[in-house]
């Protein structure tokens, strides 16, 4: 039997041991995920990379998005947000899964802003824009006075366009190359007509 010192108390563990611990550790951890009807990505935000050029990927986020605009943010706010939401849940009384809907609240930061000029969405009529209140889930922390790119799209059935950490929204100071590439993609957009 080998022995090994963790916080200077000894704990004895037989070959092989610690390992299936940790895989016992681990499997209770995402089961206690599952049977709460949480999903394992929950813990922190995981966006895509992309190694492509910045032209190429400033074009594909300009596809993605309903608006791309330089903006200021005037104010801000936390604001609960209410969602319906569906799925399967373990019963344990019965031994089976059961669907479920559930209504559920989460806040969101929302920021009033000011439009100082658009790339694509004009008609929108840009005034506020909300994204996750906390960065484990891929919010970004706006603050009165901020000059920002971004990149935003509509939430269905709400008038308030959404944003993340995984879009290109950005603070505008170092924004100079990706600005560029906008205004080349505009004046393409223009000589195609």
């Amino acid at each position: 039997m080998a022995r090994v010192r963790t916080h200077n108390r000894p704990l004895h563990v037989r070959n092989g041991g610690d390992r299936r611990l940790k895989m016992k550790v681990s499997a209770i951890i995402a089961s206690a995920f599952c049977v709460a009807g949480l999903p394992l990505g929950v813990l922190a935000c995981s966006c895509p990379s992309d190694d492509s050029p910045l032209a190429e990927q400033v074009k594909a986020a300009v596809r993605d998005s309903d608006v791309v605009a330089e903006v200021e943010i005037i104010s801000t706010s936390v604001v609960m947000v209410s969602k319906e939401v569906s799925g399967k849940r373990w019963s344990w009384t019965d031994k089976q899964y059961h669907d479920f809907v559930e209504t559920v609240s989460e806040p969101k930061l929302l920021a009033q802003i000011s439009a100082l000029r658009y790339w694509k969405g004009a008609h929108h009529g840009l005034v506020a824009v909300q994204t996750e209140a906390e960065w484990q889930a891929c919010g970004l922390g706006f603050k009165a006075g901020q000059r920002l790119l971004l990149y935003a799209r509509t939430v269905e059935g709400d008038e308030v366009m959404e944003t993340d950490s995984c879009t290109r929204t950005k603070l505008l100071e170092g924004a100079e190359p990706e600005i560029k590439v906008l205004e080349g993609v505009r004046k393409d957009k223009e000589s195609q007509r």
